[in-house]
């Protein structure tokens, strides 16, 4: 059935080293296009200097007419390197840094990757690799870059999507009550109350304001069920599909085995108004430490408050722990959810409550830490993840989470994120 849609043209801006890449994204743009066009009403059009420019004369530099025939018309690019930083133009050491600020300038939107993996030594230019280490260190001072992860493409490129429209409704909020784009700092702000909120898909919309109602509730201590009364620091996952279910109790009682909660190894479970309910509770204690709550309308939290306890004079995050729990439960919490007809995409929120004071123990043994720098905010959220498929194998979905887990890292310190498998 056809759909009214936003057309925004994605440039794929690299030297020639990268063929192999820029193959990839194209795939990852179409697949994008499957997954969220419908539900976003935008699709993706990838652009391709060796494809989309036509034979042209300028009598002088050749770039200017890839800028006016491709660059110029596109509002995303995506720029990509390796082992090159590309051949110079008039103006740039590259052609590519050339497209890149080109997108800078304009205000448009920018993904630079930086492709990590071997350069056979038949083919290395070390003047090229001390360009692009210095274009990277650059880059680095005024920007984010992200190692090349075609998994992560169309991760990245949702979220991209997303500002793009929520600047487009900024603007058309402005242009409502007659305000120049870029002069709303002159008004007040209550003279702005009024105007309608701009949302890109009601969907996603609604999937945002549960997670932010659920954490709400839950810094305040307002769990499913009441967790250990002395623990109120919190671990939670909420695993959210884009669109609205009515699910059977009796089939979801059939998924109890994949619902296990945080930190643990057993666990009971129970029915409840919401749904399903699985927990785990320690012994000679009154309350669970963990539960899983698996809505009808297809959503699943999953909240805990005895991993990040303190048990000892100084409050820690088992890290590695951590992030194996949260690969483990969310791989087999989407199996449940596609047992009972729940469908993609689905977005993932981690949040960290009550975490003020703690420091990341980042040793991989879970009893002899070292320690790194000590949080002084309350609150941790991580940035959402969006699962465009229900059979995502663990693996794929570490690398759909490199990001949240980077900015875990990021928080106490460190430049990126550490994996113990």
């Amino acid at each position: 059935m056809s759909f009214s849609a936003e057309v925004l043209r994605v440039f794929i801006a690299s030297p020639s080293d990268v063929s192999a890449e820029r193959n990839e994204i194209t795939n990852a743009i179409f697949e994008w296009n499957h997954s969220f066009a419908e539900t976003l009403n935008v699709v993706l059009l990838p652009a391709r200097w060796e494809r989309d420019v036509v034979p042209a004369y300028r009598g002088s530099d050749p770039q200017q007419i890839i800028n006016e025939q491709i660059t110029s018309k596109c509002d995303i690019v995506i720029g990509v390197f390796w082992s090159k930083l590309g051949t110079p133009t008039e103006g740039f050491v590259s052609g590519t840094l050339e497209e890149i600020d080109l997108f800078i300038k304009s205000g448009k939107e920018v993904l630079v990757y930086f492709v990590d993996k071997p350069v056979p030594r038949s083919g290395i230019n070390y003047d090229e690799l001390r360009r692009v280490d210095e274009y990277k260190a650059e880059y680095q001072q005024k920007g984010i870059y992200a190692k090349y992860d075609s998994l992560s493409i169309k991760e990245h490129l949702y979220k991209k999507v997303l500002d793009y429209k929520k600047k487009v409704g900024d603007e058309r909020q402005q242009n409502d009550v007659g305000v120049e784009p870029g002069a709303v700092e002159t008004k007040k702000a209550s003279e702005l109350m009024t105007v309608p909120v701009f949302h890109s898909n009601p969907e996603v919309v609604k999937v945002k304001e549960f997670w932010e109602s659920r954490v709400s509730e839950i810094e305040k201590g307002n769990t499913v069920v009441p967790l250990v009364e002395d623990l109120t620091t919190y671990l939670s996952v909420h695993v959210v599909p884009h669109n609205n279910y009515s699910l059977s109790i009796k089939d979801m009682d059939q998924t109890v085995v994949k619902l296990r909660p945080l930190y643990t190894t057993g666990w009971d479970h129970l029915i409840n108004i919401d749904g399903l309910m699985t927990y785990a509770k320690w012994p000679n204690y009154n309350h669970p430490h963990s539960y899983v709550q698996f809505y009808k309308s297809g959503g699943i939290e999953s909240v805990d408050n005895g991993l990040l306890r303190s048990v000892d004079s100084r409050k820690k995050i088992p890290v590695y722990k951590l992030q194996r729990d949260i690969i483990d439960r969310v791989f087999y919490y989407l199996t449940a959810q596609k047992d009972v007809g729940v469908e993609a995409p689905v977005s993932v929120f981690i949040s960290l409550v009550n975490i003020k004071g703690y420091t990341l123990a980042i040793s991989p043994d879970f009893f002899n830490h070292n320690f790194a720098e000590v949080y002084n905010r309350d609150n941790l959220h991580l940035p959402e993840v969006v699962i465009s498929d229900m059979a995502v194998s663990q693996d794929e979905l570490y690398q759909m989470f490199r990001s949240s887990f980077d900015t875990l890292w990021n928080a106490f310190g460190f430049a990126q994120s550490r994996y113990e498998n």
